[in-house]
């Protein structure tokens, strides 16, 4: 029997039985499936005790074929999604983007990731250096509450989604303003209805989130200790977020170098 994989012979086996049986072979293949039941009842008898005896050996060939074809295409596709990488100006981020947009899911489209969002990042610290430089010795600092407790995030991360985003639609970016005072890091979110003010401390390693004032018609609110946590970590987990590819920031982000 041979096996064709894209019209090219793979593999090629034998399966014996009597000599004089298997010399009609073709002709019983033939007669199961184009004559009637009761026709060469002696042929159908045989032809189907043989096909019960070699048929997990068929399909058995067919799957490790199958599998290896799989496998070739695999290794196929990534060696071209290589060549293709390659040739990504690593300088622009609208060429990466639109190499991830069309690539396959696979290593290289993961390494490309991972190069597109080490290069975001720099991008962002790069940023807040230039116009915060108050802030630059604190940019890997972990982000933690008073009290000790972790956001998971570090200093420079938070402001990912305002450096980084864009409404595609609209134009509209949400500007990041950081200010120092008294030693503390002061950020200031607007929103249609209210302002929030976060004060920052740096101490060692860490950036404590002191407290939040929220401004609302005219009003200071200083939230307890429970409501600074629980606004800080949403506001927090919000802005770390990497924008998606439609509303990244693209012609602003590729003049920081």
């Amino acid at each position: 029997m041979r096996y064709y994989v894209d019209g090219e012979l793979k593999k090629e086996e034998a399966y014996t039985e009597r000599k004089k049986l298997w010399g009609w072979a073709p002709l019983i293949f033939y007669n199961m499936f184009t004559l009637k039941p009761e026709t060469h009842d002696f042929e159908s008898r045989n032809a189907g005790r043989i096909l019960k005896k070699i048929a997990p050996n068929i399909a058995k060939t067919l799957t490790e074929l199958e599998n290896e074809r799989s496998k070739e295409l695999a290794v196929k596709s990534e060696t071209e999604t290589s060549t293709n990488w390659k040739k990504v100006n690593k300088s622009s981020l609208k060429d990466i983007i639109e190499f991830l947009r069309n690539v396959p899911d696979g290593e290289m489209k993961n390494k490309a990731n991972d190069f597109l969002v080490n290069l975001l990042n720099k991008k962002v610290q790069t940023y807040l250096e230039r116009q915060f430089p108050f802030v630059k010795p604190y940019l890997m600092n972990d982000l933690i509450d008073f009290d000790g407790s972790n956001f998971n995030h570090t200093f420079y991360q938070v402001f990912r989604g305002l450096i980084l985003g864009r409404n595609p639609e609209s134009g509209f970016k949400i500007e990041t303003h950081l200010s120092q005072k008294d030693g503390k890091i002061i950020w200031r979110i607007d929103s249609k209805s209210e302002t929030h003010f976060l004060y920052f401390s740096p101490y060692k390693k860490n950036m404590t989130l002191e407290k939040i004032i929220s401004k609302k018609n005219g009003y200071e609110e200083n939230l307890n200790s429970q409501e600074t946590y629980t606004l800080g970590k949403y506001i927090f987990n919000m802005f770390a977020e990497f924008p998606t590819y439609n509303h990244t920031d693209v012609e602003f982000l590729d003049k920081i170098n």
